[in-house]
């Protein structure tokens, strides 16, 4: 009887040291479960991203009700830019904790080149808080620590190979739609097209009810007598719907210089329905175009643009290879 009581005891015993360590175990996965847990399930929650490194550089990216996103409250974000970021904040997952040994180097470098992550609600309600360092020494992983935690991790998107931080894009010219045109057709009222050097080349058109009207730009050329094609005068108002630049180049040490003494190959105006217009100059890199109309291709490859918009301007760099669609002569309009 004295053992069975014995056994019992020791049982009660054994059974409250498992209790105990299962129920601190149980803690700690909780705050590390917490601490590690980087993804964001379904990312059509997030309404607001603030994004900022140590240089002072912040990127504010918001969701419209459209589903756009805005950058820094005015500028249109870059479709691409912001997909794979909700994509990276979808799909990032641990792949292991930092080793003890590389703990320093690692919470050093996220002090020093990291990226800070904000991420809310569309009710702006703070989601998550995070610091995203630099890679792993096999480009194989990034450095992760969530804010308040102690314990940074390697982070990785599951068959994907490559560091993640380039994602978390901050400077504002990676972040912008760098679009030379994006318009609607049917939001279309007017566009004109001057060619400076090519007059005769230069023409309006203009919505008149349903149909479009297409006359000389300037009055010293003559007007043609032929019937416009309508169909080919609505296909190139579609052909501005969506015209990408290939960079910005608001810093180009060499834009006064262009604008102010280069002479330029077009201007063109496009002003909409609601009044709004859009202004866009394209100054050739290659100056040996010597073609007889402006579809052209001898010697033009590139253009520096420069847009204006409001109270916004640009200077861009674009191809002639996307910009030509657009580049349309008074005659083309018309029926053979």
């Amino acid at each position: 009887m004295k053992k069975t009581y014995l056994y019992l005891l020791v049982f009660v015993a054994l059974a409250a040291i498992l209790f105990f360590f299962l129920q601190q175990n149980n803690e700690k996965s909780t705050l590390t479960s917490k601490e590690s847990d980087f993804a964001v399930e379904d990312t059509d929650e997030i309404g607001k991203i603030f994004l900022a490194n140590r240089s002072g550089e912040t990127a504010t990216l918001v969701r419209q009700e459209d589903n756009s996103w805005h950058y820094n409250g005015q500028h249109l974000v870059r479709k691409q830019a912001i997909e794979n970021l909700l994509k990276t904040l979808r799909d990032v997952r641990v792949r292991y904790v930092v080793p003890e040994a590389a703990m320093p180097l690692a919470i050093t470098e996220m002090g020093t080149d990291g990226i800070k992550v904000e991420l809310y609600n569309r009710k702006e309600e703070k989601m998550k808080v995070y610091y995203v360092g630099g890679g792993t020494s096999d480009n194989q992983g990034t450095y992760m620590m969530m804010e308040g935690a102690d314990q940074p991790y390697v982070t990785h998107i599951p068959l994907w190979e490559g560091i993640l931080t380039p994602r978390y894009l901050v400077r504002e010219e990676d972040w912008r739609d760098r679009a030379i045109f994006r318009e609607n057709h049917e939001n279309i009222q007017s566009v004109s097209f001057d060619y400076p050097r090519q007059r005769s080349f230069s023409f309006k058109v203009e919505k008149e009810g349903s149909q479009y009207a297409v006359k000389p730009f300037y009055p010293t050329t003559t007007p043609t007598t032929k019937p416009i094609n309508q169909g080919k005068t609505q296909n190139f108002l579609i052909g501005f719907t969506e015209l990408i630049a290939e960079a910005f180049e608001n810093k180009n040490p060499y834009k006064q210089k262009i604008l102010t003494e280069e002479s330029p190959f077009v201007i063109i105006t496009i002003t909409r329905t609601d009044g709004t217009t859009r202004e866009v100059t394209l100054y050739p890199i290659d100056e040996t175009f010597s073609g007889n109309h402006p579809n052209a291709e001898d010697g033009i490859e590139k253009y520096f643009v420069l847009a204006k918009e409001g109270e916004v301007e640009d200077f861009m760099l674009g191809q002639q290879r996307v910009l030509r669609r657009v580049l349309w002569a008074y005659d083309f309009f018309f029926d053979e």
